[in-house]
C-alpha cells in the first residue's frame, strides 16, 4: 500500500519516450498499489543524458494525473555495483519495479521490457493506456497552427547524433549522412512537402556536427532544431503530413498522435531486441500509420519508396 493516505513518491525513467512507455502503465499500477496522490522523480545517470532530463521534465508537466516531486531529478554517476546490478535485471525485462528505492516508494521502469522487444499489454496482467490524457496547450495548437500557415504541407525531420554509440557508431555507418540528404531531397522533390527539422539544442552541439553540415544542403529547409520548447515540438509534429527520423522520444509520440510515422533503426544495435522496433508504439499504429525501417542494407531508392509508400497510403 502507498504511503501517506495514498500520497506515493515514485522515481521513473529519464526521456520522453522512455516515460511514455513506463506512464502507459502508470495509473493501473497506481490503483492496485492505493496510490492516489503520486508524486514523480526522474532518475539517469551519465551526463550526455542531461538533455533527457530538461525534455523529461516538460512531458511530465502535461500529464494531469501526477505531480513533479521536490526532488525532481535523481542523477547517479558512476552507478554503484548493487544499482548497475538491478539496472541490468531491469534492462532485461526481467522486473519492472522495485519498492523502497532510493528514498522512494517505488521505481517504476518499463522501457526495459520494450529494449527487451516486449509488447507492453504482455509483460504483466496490468491494464496499458496507451493513450493515457495529455495537457495540450494553447501555445501547442497556436505553434501547429503557425507551421502550417508558414510551411505548408511539410515533413519533419527528427536526428539525434547524439555524440556516438546508436546514432552514429550504427547508423552512419549503415546508412552514411549523404545518402540520408540524398533521400530527403528526393523525397521532397517528389512530394513538394518542405522539409523541416527538428530537435533539441543539445542535438546541435556534437562534435560530429552532421545536422549543422546536411541541413544547409537541403533546398528550402527549415531549421527549427533547438528553436522550440517540448510543447512546440509537439505542435510541429502534430501539423505534419509524416514524420521521420531515428529512435527517439519525440519520434514514438509522433507514432502516439496518429501522425505516419518512419522510423529508423539499426538492427545490429546490441542493446534492443530485433522486436523493439515492431513494440514502441500502440498496437493499432503498428505497420498502419508506424513503421520501422532498418538501415543495415537500405538504399537510398528503398528508402525513398518506403518514405513515398506511407505518405500516399490512405
Amino acid at each position: 500500500m502507498a504511503s501517506n493516505n495514498g500520497k506515493a513518491r515514485l522515481l521513473l525513467p529519464a526521456g520522453v519516450g522512455d516515460l511514455y512507455w513506463t506512464i502507459v502503465k502508470f495509473q493501473a499500477f497506481c490503483k492496485r498499489h492505493g496510490i492516489t496522490d503520486p508524486y514523480v522523480s526522474t532518475i539517469t545517470g551519465p551526463e550526455q543524458f542531461k538533455g533527457a532530463l530538461l525534455r523529461s521534465g516538460e512531458f511530465l508537466d502535461m500529464v494531469p494525473f501526477i505531480k513533479i516531486d521536490e526532488q525532481a531529478q535523481t542523477f547517479i554517476n558512476p552507478l554503484p555495483p548493487w544499482l548497475r546490478s538491478i539496472y541490468l535485471s531491469m534492462w532485461h525485462g526481467h522486473r519492472t519495479s522495485y519498492h523502497d528505492f532510493l528514498g522512494f516508494d517505488y521505481l517504476l521502469v518499463y522501457n526495459s521490457a520494450i529494449n527487451s522487444g516486449k509488447c507492453l499489454e504482455k509483460v504483466d496482467d496490468l491494464e496499458c493506456n496507451w493513450y493515457f490524457p495529455l495537457n495540450v496547450s494553447d501555445e501547442q495548437t497556436l505553434f501547429k497552427d503557425q507551421c502550417v500557415e508558414k510551411y505548408g504541407k511539410y515533413a519533419v525531420y527528427l536526428w539525434s547524433f547524439c555524440g556516438g554509440g546508436y546514432s552514429e557508431d550504427f547508423h552512419v555507418k549503415q546508412f552514411s549522412i549523404d545518402k540520408l540528404t540524398e533521400s530527403i531531397k528526393r523525397f521532397t522533390q517528389q512530394t513538394k512537402l518542405t522539409p523541416v527539422f527538428v530537435g533539441g539544442w543539445y542535438d546541435m552541439q556534437w562534435p560530429n556536427q552532421y545536422l549543422n553540415t546536411m541541413i544547409p544542403t537541403i533546398p528550402d529547409s527549415v531549421n527549427l532544431v533547438g528553436q522550440t520548447t517540448l510543447d512546440q515540438l509537439f505542435g510541429v509534429i502534430k501539423g505534419a503530413e509524416i514524420v521521420i527520423g531515428c529512435h527517439c522520444g519525440p519520434m514514438v509520440m509522433s507514432g502516439v498522435f496518429h501522425k505516419k510515422t518512419v522510423m529508423m533503426w539499426a538492427k545490429s544495435y546490441p542493446h534492443f531486441d530485433p522486436m523493439s522496433p515492431w513494440v514502441v508504439c500502440p498496437p493499432d499504429t503498428r505497420d498502419t500509420t508506424y513503421r520501422p525501417v532498418f538501415t543495415n542494407g537500405l538504399t537510398v531508392d528503398s528508402f525513398v519508396k518506403k518514405l513515398t509508400d506511407l505518405y500516399e497510403a490512405d
